[in-house]
């Protein structure tokens, strides 16, 4: 929406869009140093939308922000609300969002940490976003899209013929009890969707009889009975009723014709499936010192037979300790700097290994394959043995996981790097599928396999 159109609604039926501020202004966590440019960007995006439009940062960010005076000036003119010490910005944006859900608003939280979804159960939705540098410049994108929240509020408005109810002398007003859909149903529905060729957008008519004959297939012919349905039009019944689709009809095969909320689905399934294995177990204390923490990474990455490269350090870093806010360039440079780590360049890659110490790694994009018949028999088993959930949109890393996790031995006992080289090989081979998805390609595991 351009800032000159005017708005096609009153402004009280756009959404509130509460904002994260500290967690915008360290980007998507590549951000050595929070950024005010990128909380610019992001409430520039947001006012051009015309939302509400709520932001909170926590007192601390004010002493690490690459430009406390603008900061400053943004909490003096009232468009930051800082948190008074002592109290995260989480806590108050959680409670102010249950406060404006419970006076009927629709409220979205903006921000990429996972306290939405852990601490309110989902019943307050999330925005998450993407910074993408552009040049000189970085560009910020969304999920779900900004355009599909007015499309949604657009779609609450009631019309003449569909007024909202009003309170009775009988008492509340009762809602319709919503059907439930199992995870595991719903999760594989979606895998279809995600894998249909073409793919399917807003608006696109799918006929059932693939849908039935796809979740047959995934649940060995008997979807119905093991999720309660007497029969099969019965889920495509559940599925309107969440909203998920419309049925419509073209002469006698039944269709169901995708709403946004389906596709929203889609895109944030994609998004948290990375988070949803749990972080590495620890009982960290805040005042660990980097150095432990480094050492405990370097041993993670050993464990897993990876080589031992600034990204793959940073990573099992950011799992060990994930609210550290630390310099992983700075630490590798004081380390070899101490001699505790030794700087090795091989090839184009760089490779940081305790001194003195070294382990097998295996490169997961190795194009060579050494593993016998047998065991890529038991990799086969492995992906028949994968629940639902865990058979779309992966990333490479949390396959591997997740397949060592299934019970199959020879799997189970591979390395991390080595089961990951195995997946990356199977998508060579076409055991697997590499599928476009809002965060970059994912992996599906066949219906098939």
């Amino acid at each position: 929406m351009d800032e000159e159109t005017p708005e096609k609604h009153d402004k009280s039926t756009k959404p509130y869009i509460l904002v994260d501020g500290s967690n915008v202004a360290y980007g998507s966590g590549s951000f050595k140093r929070p950024k005010i440019e990128v909380i610019n960007a992001v409430l520039g995006e947001l006012r051009r939308h015309r939302f509400r439009v709520v932001t909170f940062v926590d007192a601390k960010l004010r002493h690490v922000i690459n430009e406390p005076q603008e900061m400053e000036k943004l909490v003096d003119d009232g468009v930051i609300i800082q948190a008074p010490a002592g109290r995260e910005a989480d806590d108050i944006l959680l409670q102010l969002a249950l406060n404006r859900q419970s006076h009927g608003e629709t409220v979205y939280i903006l921000t990429n940490d996972m306290f939405p979804v852990k601490r309110a159960k989902g019943v307050v939705p999330r925005i998450a976003f993407v910074v993408v540098p552009l040049g000189d410049t970085e560009e910020v994108i969304f999920s779900p899209p900004l355009e599909s929240l007015i499309e949604h509020a657009e779609e609450k408005i009631p019309t003449p013929s569909q007024s909202l109810p009003t309170p009775s002398d009988d008492g509340p007003i009762q809602e319709e009890p919503v059907v439930k859909i199992d995870p595991d149903l719903l999760d594989a529905f979606m895998s279809f969707v995600i894998t249909f060729e073409p793919p399917v957008g807003k608006g696109s008519r799918i006929p059932f009889a693939h849908v039935a004959g796809y979740l047959h297939n995934q649940f060995d012919g008997g979807f119905c009975n093991r999720f309660g349905y007497g029969k099969p039009k019965a889920f495509a019944s559940a599925l309107e009723e969440n909203g998920y689709v419309r049925l419509r009809r073209e002469g006698a095969p039944l269709y169901l014709e995708v709403r946004k909320k389906l596709m929203d689905k889609c895109a944030e399934g994609s998004l948290e499936m990375d988070k949803s294995i749990s972080r590495v177990p620890t009982t960290l204390s805040s005042r660990e010192s980097t150095e432990s923490l480094l050492q405990r990474a370097l041993e993670l990455l050993r464990e897993d037979h990876h080589f031992p490269t600034e990204e793959r350090i940073y990573a099992k870093l950011r799992s060990l300790a994930p609210k550290k806010r630390m310099s992983t360039k700075k630490l590798l440079a004081e380390a070899v700097k101490k001699d505790l780590l030794s700087k090795q360049k091989k090839g184009g890659a760089v490779y940081f290994w305790p001194e003195g110490k070294r382990w097998e790694a295996t490169d997961p994009g190795d194009r060579e394959d050494p593993y016998s018949p047998e065991l890529w028999q038991a990799f086969k088993e492995s992906l028949h043995q994968l629940p639902s959930h865990q058979r779309i949109a992966q990333t490479r890393y949390y396959l591997a996981k997740s397949l060592r996790a299934v019970g199959v031995p020879e799997i189970e006992s591979l390395p991390q790097a080595k089961c990951e080289h195995m997946v990356q090989l199977a998508v060579n081979k076409s055991l697997l599928r590499v599928i476009p998805t809002p965060m970059g390609p994912r992996i599906n595991v066949p219906a098939h396999d």
